[in-house]
């Protein structure tokens, strides 16, 4: 089981986890992994600044540096990043609901003048941030100050030209993707100036396909792609022309439109993608040197996607190697200590009985006591259904992903029909998906926005999103006991792999044998689908143990500081014997899910806990 976070449209993931699915890049060189919603955002000082609490089952949070002077000042900043930020991506734009006169226009990423402008917004909010620092010495920073110093530091890390061209063809998010993704979700088609709009940026879609692929080629030829990378994304392009998935809206919402957007979309694609093959394919890395360690300078710039992805100082490729042997080794044992598989877990779910496996598995969990136990009353105000994933997703997708909600879509836990779901693995990826999962933590998040400042928005932290998905895997403990280890196993294999290919210079081929040889329930398919994703999108898989671990090792610190029996991390699931420690569990997941997205360095710190308790 694995998933990404499918969202609307920028640049980031992941995803396909998410996304990633979809990798979407949410910000100026940053991918991310989730569908945003269309939504009109808040960007004046109207919105409150309480800061980011936790609510429901009660909090111990201090709202540390909150409704001060200093805070005033650092979310002033945030507003002018944030404004900078969608100025520059009017796709971003539309898709958080940004000013509609942006609804007219495309965005040009790699382009010089939009490079330009991240810098320039970047040196501008270091300066604002600064100046608050300045204003009000002796005030402690506040949450918001120390998530918008990450951001801005963070988004010029991967500005960088080499970040970027890395990332031009990841087959689930791309340029051409999230152009679909914009015709097909979230572009405004209500009123007659909105089809003014939609028809404007019709009009340039030529243009920016030219651009798009002009850097494809450019980057080809000093930065070759992994072949893999290439062959899944042309056959990405040839599904969805296929397909034509953007397609049905318009012919719904905008008929007049569809034609102009064949023409303009549909049509200089096709050519680009058979030029695509015919040039940049032949110049392309073999499968025997896909990782970034076979180019010049790439363990180095593997070192930026390591730091940006599990967004921990001290997280090293070499470190994180290490770590995921002695997990594997540690994983494999316990599952040894479980007995033989039984036969009855070797069963693969018939396709027509996936989805409703799922929504049984769901009901099962709100039938029992795991949610009351772990978060009290705190709920999300929405539901998550589970639906089949969309055909043209499925051959570069994973088993599944979670759409967030968009407009009167709902939240949803997509699933991919193609793949085999093997019976022991349902409740595993349907807690990680919908709750106490994705679903649970972006919906409390979504719920809670109002409290935050816009420009959290821009935050898409993949290890805290990931990490939060897998160790929510692990509370109900009503679960496939084999199915729950078998998942942790396959994220700990990531560590190893991820690391072996783009810092150690494996093949493809050494990469698919020790999945094979150490991730169970996998079939041939399934691996080699997951090893071309470690290969296209680098370090985006290291996130989910690394994030599991820090959710674990809070958890310990919070159980031990409130019984007067300590436990080790292993045993978390058990810690909530003990009635205050059970309260204190309540609290801490009432507090970080308030808290939104936070890099893990920063939850580490607020929580008390040292970062060698997770590497």
């Amino acid at each position: 089981p694995t998933c990404r976070i499918f969202f609307a449209p920028r640049e980031r993931r992941k995803g396909p986890g998410r996304a990633h699915a979809f990798d979407m890049p949410t910000r100026q060189g940053q991918t991310a992994s989730r569908p945003r919603p269309r939504r009109r955002v808040p960007t004046s000082s109207s919105a409150s600044d309480r800061g980011a609490r936790g609510g429901g089952g009660g909090t111990d949070a201090s709202p540390r540096g909150e409704g001060t002077r200093r805070h005033a000042l650092v979310r002033a900043a945030g507003r002018v990043y944030y404004k900078a930020t969608l100025d520059a991506d009017p796709v971003l734009s539309t898709a958080f609901g940004g000013p509609a006169k942006l609804d007219a226009e495309l965005s040009s990423p790699h382009a010089q003048a939009t490079r330009e402008a991240g810098r320039v917004a970047r040196d501008e909010a270091k300066k604002a941030l600064a100046a608050a620092a300045r204003a009000a010495p002796t005030e402690l920073p506040s949450l918001d100050e120390h998530i918008l110093s990450d951001l801005v530091d963070d988004d010029a890390r991967m500005a960088s030209r080499d970040v970027q061209r890395s990332l031009l063809l990841l087959p689930w998010f791309n340029v051409v993707t999230s152009l679909v993704d914009l015709f097909e979700r979230t572009q405004p088609l209500d009123t007659d100036a909105d089809l003014r709009r939609c028809e404007a940026r019709i009009a340039a879609l030529p243009d920016a396909l030219d651009a798009f692929f002009a850097d494809v080629h450019a980057t080809s030829r000093v930065q070759p792609f992994p072949r893999s990378v290439v062959d899944d994304f042309a056959g990405s392009v040839d599904r969805l022309l296929a397909r034509k998935p953007h397609h049905k809206r318009m012919k719904r919402d905008a008929p007049s439109l569809l034609r102009p957007l064949i023409d303009a979309f549909d049509v200089p694609l096709a050519q680009h993608a058979r030029r695509l093959r015919a040039e940049v394919a032949p110049r392309s890395r073999p499968p025997t040197a896909p990782g970034l360690a076979h180019l010049n300078g790439g363990v180095a710039l593997y070192a930026r996607f390591v730091r940006h992805h599990t967004t921990l100082r001290a997280a090293t490729p070499d470190r994180l190697h290490a770590l995921g042997q002695r997990e594997v080794a540690r994983l494999e044992a316990e599952l040894r200590a479980l007995g033989p598989v039984r036969k009855d877990d070797e069963r693969t779910v018939p396709r027509a009985h996936v989805v409703a496996a799922y929504r049984a598995s769901l009901r099962r969990l709100h039938a029992g006591d795991t949610l009351a136990r772990e978060f009290g009353d705190l709920r999300p105000t929405e539901p998550c259904d589970v639906l089949p994933m969309a055909e043209h997703l499925e051959a570069t997708s994973p088993q599944a992903f979670y759409e967030e909600s968009a407009g009167d879509d709902k939240g949803a836990f997509r699933v991919n029909l193609s793949l085999p779901h093997l019976a022991r693995g349902v409740d595993a990826l349907a807690y990680h998906e919908a709750e106490p999962g994705h679903h649970f933590q972006i919906q409390i998040a979504k719920d809670r926005g109002e409290r935050n400042a816009a420009f959290r928005l821009l935050c898409m932290h993949t290890a805290f999103e990931e990490g939060w998905a897998l160790y929510a895997e692990s509370l109900p403990r009503h679960g496939h006991r084999r199915g729950v280890l078998e998942s942790e196993l396959l994220r700990a294999c990531r560590l190893v792999v991820d690391t072996g290919l783009h810092a150690r210079g494996w093949s493809e081929a050494a990469a698919v044998a020790y999945m094979r040889a150490h991730a169970p329930g996998m079939g041939a398919e399934d691996v080699r689908k997951e090893v071309r994703r470690y290969i296209a999108d680098p370090a985006q898989a290291l996130a989910y143990a690394v994030g599991l671990r820090a959710f674990r090792a809070v958890r310990a610190r919070v159980a031990a500081r409130a019984s007067s029996k300590s436990r080790g991390e292993g045993e978390g699931e058990d810690d909530v014997a003990d009635p205050a420690a059970r309260k204190a569990v309540q609290r801490m997941h009432a507090r970080v899910l308030g808290m939104g997205s936070l890099p893990l360095w920063l939850l580490l710190e607020r929580e008390g806990v040292d970062a060698k308790a997770v590497l």
